[in-house]
């Protein structure tokens, strides 16, 4: 296993598509079952009998019990359109007789925590956690003293010790932070360009990596004054809506602003409402995050420049076969958990979600990922935008 320990080690050029070595997970992220190839997931407990799901062709487990999956806000439009329903997939699968328990704190880490305590008074056997609080102590605690293995889903904890996570699926917003960030740099803008970020719920630890993911790669521009930040907000409870107000704020000290990074494609829809009163849409370069339907339809109109993208379906395909993993008993397997993660924490088997950057021109990728369809792309659309929405 290689280790990763900072995020210096995040290298843009290293970013590659879903169509790599991951791919063997989730057949390019599709979401298809018969598209996947063997992971290895850990000797067989049930028999030697293989299933070919999300995960690739794993061992059965033949047993009950539940699963436990706290998200850290369920209004982010992946987690309830994909990750649930591909977890939920995953458990038909692979293992037939064990039910899903799910709850969304909406961002609130004592929620969080009441909720988990819930769960494992419901007597869950594994937790996939998406963790609010940076380093979420008395979940970790409570999991440890209720014997039940807890797999970090793609928000990366802070401070646990050895054994409280048993695996970790993605640093999301890590690479997501940097992908957008050097995508700015990459248009090379004239010097002194004004720049803002409105990001997800600054209380949240996701939005918080992120801004920091792209602080990191902007620092040097913004010293030299190549680029100059005039805005740095959060939109709390991750509203379009607070979005909007946010970016108003931003255009009355600055109304000649450049170019945006937003924390999210419903985000960047609410920075776009608020430049078109100054009726200045379409002539700020604004990147996103998620090819949502809002999203691409945005840059289909020219609204909305770039998006970064990355497969939920492949994510949850390696959460799949962490969870499974671990209602055998076993250890998350090594030939899909590659990498050690350990930035500021005891060392954690990872594995990584690739991301991307799609623009205008590139948008197939998104379909390629299905991330959405083409009819969700064009619904309501004139087919005077243009491919793919012009009738042949």
């Amino acid at each position: 296993m290689s280790s990763r320990n900072g995020l210096r080690w995040r290298r843009w050029a290293a970013v590659v598509p879903v169509v790599g070595a991951i791919a063997a997970l989730s057949a390019c992220g599709s979401g298809d079952d018969n598209g996947s190839t063997s992971t290895g997931g850990g000797s067989a407990t049930t028999g030697d009998t293989l299933v070919d799901g999300i995960a690739g062709k794993l061992a059965p487990y033949e047993g009950d019990g539940k699963v436990g999956f706290s998200i850290y806000n369920g209004a982010v439009p992946h987690w309830n359109k994909v990750d649930i329903p591909e977890l939920k997939k995953c458990l038909s699968q692979y293992a037939p007789n064990v039910e899903l328990v799910t709850a969304d704190p909406k961002g609130d880490a004592k929620t969080q925590t009441s909720q988990v305590q819930s769960m494992l008074s419901q007597g869950v056997n594994v937790l996939l956690l998406t963790p609010v609080a940076p380093t979420p102590t008395a979940i970790l605690r409570a999991a440890k003293q209720n014997d039940v293995p807890v797999i970090d889903y793609v928000n990366p904890v802070v401070e646990a010790e050895e054994g409280d996570v048993v695996a970790l699926v993605g640093d999301g917003p890590v690479p997501i932070g940097t992908a957008q960030a050097q995508w700015i740099l990459d248009q090379n803008y004239p010097k002194g360009t004004k720049i803002a970020l409105v990001n997800g719920d600054l209380a949240t630890q996701y939005a918080q990596l992120m801004r920091r993911a792209q602080m990191e790669v902007l620092q040097p521009a913004l010293d030299s004054g190549d680029l100059v930040l005039v805005g740095d907000k959060g939109a709390k409870n991750w509203d379009g809506a607070e979005a909007e107000k946010q970016m108003s704020a931003i255009l009355v000290a600055h109304p000649d602003v450049g170019a945006v990074i937003a924390g999210a494609d419903f985000l960047a829809s609410g920075v776009i409402s608020a430049l078109k009163t100054i009726n200045r849409a379409g002539e700020v370069d604004i990147i996103g995050l998620d090819a949502d339907p809002i999203g691409v339809q945005n840059i289909l109109l020219g609204n909305q420049t770039a998006t970064v993208i990355k497969s939920s379906y492949n994510e949850m395909a390696v959460g799949c076969a962490a969870v499974i993993a671990a209602l055998k008993g076993e250890e998350p397997p090594e030939d899909v958990f590659t990498d050690t993660w350990s930035e500021n924490t005891a060392p954690i088997p990872f594995r990584d979600t690739p991301v991307d950057v799609v623009e205008r021109d590139t948008l197939q990728k998104a379909f390629d990922w299905n991330l959405l369809t083409e009819e969700e792309a064009c619904e309501g659309l004139p087919a005077s935008v243009g491919e793919p929405c012009s009738s042949e």
